[in-house]
């Protein structure tokens, strides 16, 4: 089916993200199958931007008006831009591979995934701003939003995975060596992101530091800066 023929379903978007939580096998197959998979495109990249940003604000704001602000937009890049560099190497495998989804239909599914991540995000952007208005310290903070971004990015592709085999499975339309290959796309998705996370900093702000848009020091990595972040909080 041809994903050209897809903007007929126009679904709300707020039954979309419903559907993302409640019966994501159902959507997926939707989109498999090639129903309303434009509509489904733009409702999900609407969704994500918004819900990353709101998760943005709630990050920056530890630091300030300029830095919420500041990370608010660079949510929405952060997740899009990983999704830029990772996307094509996926798409270009599953098709040798034997895939007979078409470009739009792949996206789909993988923005879907990013949605799935986005509406957890929004949802523990209150939890964040209570820690912030709570006077937590800046490694605490750091630390928090490694571990909220980390679950509901794991969450996003696992649940886009087990519901791209069930339903691939019964249609036939997504060979099983495209199904490992997805396993290995989903590891260097993560890297990839984490590595997205590094240049892209600061997004929480140190409020014993100027304002900067992006980080002039760009000694060391992400890894490092967790394993730091830990030893602040153990020492104090």
């Amino acid at each position: 089916m041809a994903d050209q023929h897809d903007t007929s379903d126009k679904i709300p978007s707020a039954l979309q993200l419903d559907g993302l939580l409640k019966d994501r096998e159902a959507l997926y197959q939707e989109i498999v199958t090639g129903t309303g998979v434009a509509e489904k495109t733009k409702r999900f990249a609407l969704s994500t931007l918004g819900l990353l940003a709101l998760y943005g604000l709630s990050m920056g704001i530890y630091n300030g008006p300029l830095q919420a602000l500041s990370a608010a937009v660079k949510m929405p890049l952060l997740f899009f831009f990983t999704l830029l560099v990772c996307f094509p190497i996926l798409h270009v495998l599953n098709v040798l591979l034997g895939s007979k989804m078409g470009f739009l239909r792949t996206l789909t599914l993988i923005l879907a995934s990013i949605t799935t991540s986005a509406v957890i995000l929004g949802a523990f952007a209150p939890i964040t701003f209570f820690f912030v208005i709570s006077g937590s310290g800046y490694s605490f903070m750091k630390l928090l939003h490694v571990f909220t971004t980390g679950i509901a990015a794991a969450i996003g592709l696992l649940s886009m995975y087990r519901g791209l085999v069930v339903v691939c499975e019964n249609h036939g339309i997504y060979p099983k060596s495209a199904i490992r290959i997805l396993r290995l796309w989903m590891v260097v998705f993560a890297f990839v992101g984490t590595q997205m996370v590094w240049s892209l900093r600061p997004l929480v702000g140190d409020k014993g530091q100027d304002f900067e848009i992006i980080r002039s020091n760009r000694e060391g990595n992400f890894y490092t800066s967790v394993i730091h972040s830990f030893r602040d909080i153990l020492n104090d």
